[in-house]
């Protein structure tokens, strides 16, 4: 069995011209979902899927208000997703242009696979 995810996001530009200087968009320096956080009633059922969600990296990169905005189609699945981004991913956190760390907003998409069914369609 498996589960991974592929992040994604919107960073800031580090770049520009004259005397003003960018900002830096957030760094995930730690968490991760792995086989053993596959939701028990959907490893049973054999059920995977891929959920997309939302969530805003705060100033002292935590994660906060982690939302589905594409469910798998299995509660469990989604549910799991979200708590456990809030609870063990951890950013450098996006700095403004003056270098003040600031809340920005992220994405991920997590598959929930088990070896042997087919994978879900993205």
């Amino acid at each position: 069995m498996g589960s991974g995810g592929v992040g994604e996001g919107l960073g800031r530009g580090a770049a520009g011209s004259g005397t003003g200087g960018g900002g830096s968009g957030a760094t995930l320096i730690r968490g991760g979902i792995v086989d053993r956080d596959y939701p028990r009633d959907a490893r049973r059922a054999r059920l995977g899927g891929v959920v997309t969600v939302r969530f805003t990296v705060e100033p002292d990169g935590g994660v906060d208000g982690c939302r589905v905005t594409q469910s798998s189609g299995v509660a469990s699945l989604d549910l799991t997703t979200c708590r456990l981004i809030e609870l063990r991913y951890r950013y450098t956190p996006a700095r403004d242009a003056a270098g003040r760390a600031v809340a920005e907003p992220r994405g991920w998409r997590q598959t929930w696979w088990i070896e042997g069914m087919p994978l879900p369609a993205p």
